[in-house]
Formats: structure tokens, C-alpha cells, sequence
């Protein structure tokens, strides 16, 4: 029942507002235009003044009307900005300032809102206001902070990586040692072959030498058995029947 009353006395306000107080508006505008002679200083943000050029501005620029309806209504508000703040603080809190979707003049515009809903109309008093360089400024320190941050790091990432280091080195060393270890039993097998090989070549030169000894004593030995034999053959043999 509550929630129809409501809505019908927003369909209400509307209907008035954007019947009637959005066509006076307009013609309150193109009024201020037409008989504006010279600039006026107006406070556009904060307490500064700004010299603006009412002829400049446009007599069918659109008017729009907040239609507000008591403080059930307000309550609804705070409570969804609110929520949008709270998921505002999430975004900058994961990604930072400079993460594209919430900024620092998202953020003051909400607890701008906030604060009037409540009530208290001099935001200014505050928070400052936010421009184009202020803003700026203010992600250029975010950025600087988040580095300097990045490179103190996390204390045990010093530790880790320190150890990750150390166990490289001794990987190093252990990989030259067997390559060492290696080489040094290359050469001691190459060396235990090439003394089998001269050994080898030594009992083969053993032998040959044997050999040749042997065949020369057998020769020598023909040889003088040839010499007894002609020798013998040659000795004069006794006459039969001399006395």
C-alpha cells in the first residue's frame, strides 16, 4: 500500500515537473540570455569565480528535473550510493586509481551526494574540488606510491629469491664437477690404452725378436750340419787290403 502511494505521487511530481517547471526553466533561460549585456563572474567550483558569457549559451539547451518524494525516497538513494561506493572502494583497492572506470572525481562526487542527502550543502568545506590537473596529480602520486610499494615487495620475496639463486650456483658447480670428474676418466682411460697398446706393441717385438732368433740358430745349425757332412764326404777313406 505504501509503495502505491508512493508511486503515485511520483507520477505526480513528474508530471508536474516536466509540465510545468521544466518549460519555466526554459523560459527563464532564454530570458537571462536574451537581455545579458556583459560577462558575469560566476562560481563554478569551489570558491573561485569564473567571467562566463551568458549570450554564448544555447536558449534550447535541455532542462532536467530531479523529482524528489520525502524521506523514504532519500533513504532508497543514500543507501544505493552507498552501494556504489562501497564497489567503488573495491575497484580502486584491485586495480588502483588509474584503472579506468573509478576515479578520484567519481569518488567525491559520490560523497558529495552523499553529504547532501544528508543535509549539508558546503561540500566544499570538505573535500576540495576536483579538475582535470588535480586529478592528474592525483594518479601520478597513486602510480609513484604503488611502484615505490612494488619495489620494497614482500619481505620473504628477498629470501626466496636469494635461495633461488644460491641453488643455481650450486647447480653450476655440481654440473662443472661432473664435467670435470668426466674428463679426468677420459683421460685415464685413454691412458690405460695407449699403455696396452705399447704393451702390446712390446710382447709383439718380444715375439718377432724370439722368432727370428729361433730361425737363426736353426739355420746356423743346418749350416753346420752341411759343414760335417761335406767335411766327412770329404775325409779320405781307407784302402781295402792295404797292411
Amino acid at each position: 500500500m505504501v509503495s502505491a502511494n508512493n508511486a503515485t505521487l511520483e507520477l505526480m511530481a513528474r508530471n508536474l515537473a516536466e509540465g510545468g517547471v521544466t518549460h519555466m526553466f526554459k523560459r527563464i533561460l532564454k530570458l537571462v540570455v536574451e537581455n545579458a549585456s556583459d560577462e558575469m563572474m560566476m562560481k563554478v567550483s569551489g570558491d573561485q569565480y569564473t567571467p562566463i558569457d551568458v549570450q554564448s549559451w544555447d536558449v534550447d539547451m535541455d532542462v532536467q528535473v530531479n523529482v524528489g518524494l520525502g524521506t523514504g525516497n532519500e533513504q532508497t538513494k543514500m543507501v544505493a550510493l552507498q552501494q556504489a561506493m562501497a564497489a567503488q572502494e573495491k575497484i580502486v583497492a584491485q586495480f588502483g586509481l588509474g584503472n579506468g572506470i573509478v576515479g578520484p572525481r567519481e569518488i567525491i562526487n559520490t560523497i558529495s551526494d552523499l553529504l547532501r542527502m544528508s543535509g549539508i550543502q558546503n561540500v566544499d568545506t570538505y573535500f576540495q574540488p576536483i579538475d582535470d590537473q588535480r586529478e592528474q596529480q592525483l594518479l601520478q602520486m597513486a602510480q609513484q606510491a604503488a611502484q615505490v610499494q612494488q619495489g620494497q615487495g614482500d619481505p620473504t620475496q628477498g629470501l626466496v629469491e636469494a635461495e633461488r639463486v644460491k641453488a643455481q650456483a650450486n647447480m653450476q658447480v655440481k654440473s662443472a664437477e661432473l664435467q670435470q670428474k668426466g674428463q679426468i676418466e677420459m683421460q685415464k682411460l685413454q691412458a690405460q690404452f695407449a699403455d696396452n697398446a705399447l704393451d702390446r706393441d712390446l710382447k709383439r717385438d718380444d715375439l718377432d725378436a724370439k722368432i727370428a732368433l729361433e730361425g737363426a740358430k736353426l739355420q746356423n745349425k743346418n749350416a753346420l750340419d752341411e759343414a760335417a757332412l761335406y767335411a766327412k764326404m770329404a775325409a779320405p777313406r781307407p784302402v781295402q787290403g792295404a797292411q
